[in-house]
């Protein structure tokens, strides 16, 4: 009789949620029900135990964490000829972590240290506040895989490669967003610390948004600090944007690659800066189909434009015949204080682009060669009656 009470008291536990039932962690399929299992999924991965490659894991219901400071699932330390990276599926299937805290000067500070390159994470939501040394990010430090469908809030600090979503990227960031405070020394963006590329993949940004406020030194975006032979498309940023150094911008601080059907609307604002502009702050690449409203004030000699700051033209010193354009194609600035859409216009401008009074900015006939049938849209109650974008929702 006293077996079968304690048998049956342990059951009871267990639907309480008092003790979390026996997880098999070597299953195709696992659900995640406390913070116990998913401090135990953290300990599992970080001490190079299993990496979850092949299997999927799946909130079952939102988990507010209590009992201290987070420690991210995949550290990044070394093991072996490898770093310590989660490579499984974790589907938060619509729900939310909340309570993730940490306070360390420690590398690879996240909810996820480094996501590695077979990992996808999906349908996730995250609340942090997070302080951490270099990379930093709100749901990741580094990206190897897809994140899909999923959301940061909260506060996100660190020193260099800081990012509200993810500190570095070199895979795809697909409808996702933040509401974060995001601060930091150099490379820091409202999503994206630094977007980047490999031999075998390249950070592609698209259909994703950053609203909150990002504040540091040089390489600071609104949505990305630099955007380093990566892609971004199909993307704004609403939050303000401050530095005190070189490149900053609206949407981004740097950009070297590509920018396409973007727009930033939050302020853009410098001491002491070098290049600073609505949109980017430094462009090596080529930005096309953008637009920017935010006013944009510098100080310092610096070079300052409604859109650009500094649009580059850069020669090959062994080679003099090799030249390096940043190319502005078909892009719109609301006029302001600058008045010039490009404060240093050593690069090529080309198709219509120009600084247009806020009742030609809200006509789409000013929008020459844009896709109005797939990508944009203009409407009076939306985004204040200026352009949006069809597939991605419209916060301040």
């Amino acid at each position: 009789m006293e077996k079968c009470f304690k048998m049956f008291l342990a059951a009871m536990l267990i639907i309480a949620g008092g003790v979390s039932a026996q997880i098999n962690w070597r299953a195709d399929n696992i659900t995640i029900k406390t913070e116990e299992e998913l401090r135990e999924l953290a300990r599992l991965v970080n001490s190079g135990a299993r990496n979850f490659n092949g299997q999927s894991i799946t909130l079952a219901n939102d988990i507010n964490l209590k009992n201290g400071e987070w420690i991210p699932i995949g550290n990044g330390d070394k093991f072996g000829d490898d770093i310590i990276n989660f490579k499984g599926t974790f589907d938060g299937y619509g729900k939310v972590i909340r309570g993730i805290n940490i306070d360390s000067q420690n590398s690879f500070q996240g909810f996820f240290g480094v996501i590695g390159t077979d990992a996808m994470i999906i349908n996730l939501g995250v609340v942090v506040n997070i302080k951490g040394g270099t990379p930093v990010g709100g749901l990741a430090a580094v990206n190897h895989g897809v994140i899909a469908n999923s959301q940061v809030e909260g506060i996100v600090k660190g020193e260099g490669n800081v990012g509200g979503l993810v500190g570095v990227n070199f895979s795809t960031i697909d409808h996702c967003y933040t509401s974060v405070s995001v601060t930091g020394d150099d490379v820091v963006g409202g999503l994206v610390g630094d977007n980047k590329n490999t031999r075998f993949n390249v950070g592609r940004i698209i259909n994703s948004y950053s609203l909150g406020s990002v504040t540091a030194r040089s390489g600071v975006g609104g949505l990305v600090g630099v955007n380093n032979a990566g892609q971004i498309i199909s993307s704004y940023a609403a939050g303000n944007v401050t530095g005190t150094g070189n490149s900053i911008g609206g949407l981004v601080g740097q950009n070297s690659r590509k920018i396409e059907n973007s727009y930033a609307i939050g302020s853009v604002s410098g001491n002491n800066v070098i290049s600073i502009g609505g949109l980017v702050g430094s462009n090596l690449g080529t930005i096309e189909n953008c637009y920017a409203l935010g006013s944009v004030v510098g100080t310092g000699n610096c070079c300052i434009g409604e859109l650009v700051g500094r649009n580059a033209h850069n020669l090959n010193e062994r080679n003099p015949r090799e030249i390096t354009n940043g190319y502005v194609i078909g892009c719109y600035a609301l006029s302001a204080n600058v008045k010039a859409l490009v404060g240093d216009r050593k690069g090529i401008i080309c198709r219509i682009s120009g600084v247009k009074t806020a009742t030609q900015m809200k006509q789409q006939n000013t929008f020459a060669d844009w896709d109005f049938t797939n990508l944009w849209r203009i409407n009076a109650n939306t985004n204040n009656g200026f352009p949006h974008l069809r597939n991605v929702e419209v916060r301040r």
